[in-house]
């Protein structure tokens, strides 16, 4: 946490980053969140839900925003600026409503075990067989939108955990919102000091494919 509001600090201007909300969720404060509290940066607050789940995260955030644009990312940003640099270089606002940071762009550069990469692929053919394959190849990346249409979609979002990003595209998608998936470099030393994965094969697959089915039982096939 410390690292990443050292490099929004030092980095964040030079993208138009204009605040950070560090969003907890969950009611358990861990002491390394407890301990930057008195120390933050100008530009940045910590707000907190006792909804635990990124995507409770993800909610929190966007209510409380105030930017043009909101940038939903992990608190340890593993893919730098790289995303937003591109979505301003490349004039990603006038090619699409929303930008989704890819790992699965063909111009990625991502270090990924084998592992993870069977997880992936086996992720994203359940989830186009259940819902839409013509869903960004990548659902769970960065998520940067103008905040106007966030509130809108998050408004409409019933999951709090790890799938409220498919269900933010899936609902942009029903609402006719264009999408565009943009590269990514992942940092190289997040790799190497990255934990080990806790994906499970099993539960894990029986939960995407749960989550998938609620969200196509809740929102439908349109708008």
């Amino acid at each position: 946490m410390e690292s990443t509001l050292k490099k929004c600090g030092e980095h964040g201007r030079d993208y138009h980053v204009s605040e950070i909300l560090l969003c907890h969720n969950g009611s358990y404060m861990p002491p390394e969140i407890a301990k930057i509290l008195n120390d933050l940066p100008q530009n940045t607050r910590l707000l907190h839900t006792d909804v635990k789940g990124l995507g409770a995260g993800y909610k929190l955030g966007i209510a409380n925003a105030t930017s043009e644009y909101v940038v939903l990312s992990a608190d340890d940003i593993p893919f730098g600026f790289s995303d937003i640099d591109y979505f301003i270089n490349h004039q990603c606002p006038k090619n699409a409503d929303i930008a989704v940071g890819s790992k699965a762009h063909l111009n990625s550069k991502i270090f990924m075990g084998i592992h993870r990469k069977i997880i992936s692929t086996g992720f994203r053919i359940c989830r186009e067989v259940i819902l839409n394959k013509n869903l960004p190849k990548d659902t769970q990346g960065t998520i940067i939108a103008p905040l106007e249409i966030a509130k809108k979609l998050a408004n409409k979002c019933i999951l709090d955990d790890y799938f409220f990003s498919l269900e933010f595209l899936y609902i942009a998608h029903l609402s006719g919102y264009s999408t565009i998936e943009i590269p990514v470099t992942m940092d190289e030393n997040y790799y190497k000091s990255s934990e080990p994965s806790t994906i499970r094969i099993f539960r894990d697959s029986l939960k995407a494919i749960s989550s998938f089915s609620k969200i196509k039982k809740n929102h439908g096939a349109r708008y």
